[in-house]
């Protein structure tokens, strides 16, 4: 199945081995599930000291599981929140959570696709 955001050729090639790919895969899953939420409050709250961090911390592992334009939109969005005039930053911002949260959805789907057909 092809997916818009989530590459799983690119996540072997990082981590080595499908086994691994599964293993992060679903601690990626785990990890969206409680940053996503937390950072739409935060966005919600214009709270973009603490968003940027968050995206920082995003910017350690998306790039492993995720296609090179959600990578690129994830570091001009960082680049945006540490600029002094930032207004198109909460759109920006939104846009890139609906875009993680498909890389999310993605990777659940692959999650329960490989337990539906173990061994592929």
């Amino acid at each position: 199945m092809d997916y818009r955001y989530l590459d799983t050729e690119r996540a072997t090639e990082f981590l080595g081995d499908a086994q691994g790919v599964h293993e992060m895969l679903g601690v990626l899953c785990s990890t969206l599930k409680t940053d996503l939420p937390a950072m739409h409050e935060l966005l919600q709250a214009h709270d973009l000291q603490a968003i940027q961090k968050s995206l920082h911390s995003l910017k350690g592992f998306i790039p492993i599981f995720s296609s090179q334009t959600l990578v690129d939109q994830l570091i001009a969005l960082e680049r945006l929140a540490k600029a002094p005039d930032n207004l198109g930053f909460p759109s920006q911002c939104a846009a890139l959570l609906d875009a993680i949260t498909v890389l999310s959805q993605e990777a659940q789907h692959y999650l329960a696709q490989k337990a539906a057909s173990p061994g592929t």
